[in-house]
């Protein structure tokens, strides 16, 4: 392949985890529609890197959070006062985690190389789960409120109970299913279990930390085999840096929408996806 081709390739790739990753439409979805359909052949291990860049985009964006909750983890002196908050939205991290590896483990063989009709079915699924969160949350709340503007910028780590962070990291698990979007499915998880849109935007991405962290080390040793020369660490490198700052805008973006109460609009472009490739390609 060209070397030109490689490089708007690996600027392709990292476009498209930057955008679809944090915006609730499935990276790992378009990325399989990519490979099905333009020969883009991924390996696991490159979309594993990928999503190196978004943990460093979400660090970027939560650090003042990540900061108070590593403060609170690593302080070990008795006099000092407890970050009661803190400490609390560690051990609901904790429980999600440990959730999300009970259903992601077992759905890994299929993730890996799935049916053209499991990524449509689960486009169509994220689709359905934002709508309904919307028409939910609009029974709620038919207005915008003063609640949701103060709280927009607040970073208070406001945990969620024990049940909800199970569930949360259950819907988690699901979303290494191509199609099933990670941001779509734990955000809107959330605001249907109660929680307020602060507090599913700051858990959602935290609770991918250790997720992205722990494919990472299951896949590293397998780097090495799939890099065929020195110079494709480099279109992998420019993949990253693309995909990291594409993860910013699309971070600040969903951000807006959510608490503009427009991410039924992402479900309709996932209903539509996915009519489309049911009706062309079944």
């Amino acid at each position: 392949m060209h070397t030109i081709q490689k490089v708007l390739n690996a600027l392709v790739q990292g476009l498209v985890q930057g955008i679809t990753e944090f915006l609730p439409i499935s990276s790992s979805g378009h990325i399989t529609l990519l490979e099905i359909f333009f020969g883009f052949k991924i390996p696991l291990t490159h979309i594993v890197l990928l999503h190196l860049a978004s943990l460093f985009a979400i660090v970027l964006y939560n650090r003042k959070l990540l900061a108070r909750l590593i403060r609170s983890l690593t302080n070990i002196n008795p006099r000092s006062q407890r970050d009661t908050q803190a400490h609390a939205f560690i051990i609901m991290l904790a429980i999600a985690t440990a959730s999300t590896a009970l259903i992601a483990i077992p759905l890994q063989t299929i993730a890996e190389d799935p049916p053209l009709l499991i990524v449509i079915f689960s486009f169509a699924t994220t689709g359905i789960l934002l709508f309904v969160t919307h028409i939910y949350d609009r029974l709620r709340h038919p207005y915008p409120t003063q609640s949701d503007a103060l709280h927009k910028h607040n970073y208070e780590c406001r945990a969620p109970h024990p049940l909800q962070a199970l569930v949360i990291g259950l819907a988690q698990g699901l979303a290494v299913l191509p199609g099933i979007s990670r941001s779509g499915c734990t955000i809107a998880v959330a605001l249907l279990l109660g929680l307020q849109k602060s507090t599913a935007f700051q858990f959602s991405f935290i609770l991918a930390i250790p997720a992205i962290i722990a494919s990472f080390l299951f896949t590293v040793g397998d780097i090495p085999a799939t890099v065929d020369s020195a110079l494709d660490y480099v279109y992998i490198v420019i993949a990253i840096i693309s995909a990291f700052f594409v993860s910013l805008a699309s971070l600040t973006l969903l951000k807006n929408m959510l608490y503009s109460k427009l991410l039924w609009i992402f479900g309709v472009y996932l209903f539509a996806l996915s009519g489309l490739l049911w009706i062309l390609f079944t």
